[in-house]
């Protein structure tokens, strides 16, 4: 048996260790994105597109829409070496066609007028919440592509964003959830 009158030494919450990880882990993954984005030529800013997203954003991710960039010029090398290259253009054929839209005719040309996008998210009791956002130098045209055949519903306020967002249905049996999208000072937002 212990001796009542040894001194123990107090244990140590692991909660504090784990989350120096977390924050080192953070940091690190942050600056690595920043120093590729910088070094490879890329038009690229996480920075500026973090600005879009909304002041109380727990999650914030930066999409690279600089398509001439290093990263995604590897892509169709990766896809070739990885022997599914044409499996993933057919899959991204089949996935546009369903709209009836033709992706070198009508999705690529609107991916060039895309100059930042991202996603930001935000955790709450009730659950999470999430809102997309694109800056394109043709925001009509994006929202054409994205929602031109989907059922509007109705209009809903976002008090916390403080937006109108028109409810869209991918199909007009509306037995889907509808996305929610909005136009405001050029930036589309999708929630």
């Amino acid at each position: 048996m212990d001796d009542p009158t040894e001194s123990q030494t107090p244990r140590r919450s692991p909660a504090l260790p784990i989350a120096i990880v977390a924050v080192v882990l953070a940091a690190v993954s942050a600056a690595v994105v920043f120093v590729v984005a910088s070094s490879s030529g890329s038009q690229f800013d996480p920075v500026e597109t973090a600005k879009l997203a909304p002041a109380d954003t727990h999650y914030f991710m930066a999409f690279n829409t600089d398509f001439a960039s290093d990263p995604w010029t590897a892509v169709p090398r990766l896809l070739t070496a990885l022997d599914i290259e044409q499996d993933v253009r057919d899959d991204l054929d089949d996935a546009v066609a369903e709209d009836d839209l033709d992706f070198d005719d009508d999705v690529r040309p609107v991916l060039g007028t895309v100059r930042r996008a991202g996603m930001a998210a935000q955790y709450t009791s009730d659950g999470g919440e999430w809102v997309l956002f694109i800056d394109s130098r043709d925001p009509q045209r994006v929202l054409d592509i994205g929602w031109g055949t989907s059922v509007l519903d109705s209009t809903e306020r976002d008090d916390e964003l403080g937006l109108d967002f028109d409810l869209y249905f991918d199909r007009s049996d509306r037995t889907d959830t509808p996305t929610a999208v909005t136009l405001h000072d050029g930036i589309i937002y999708i929630a």
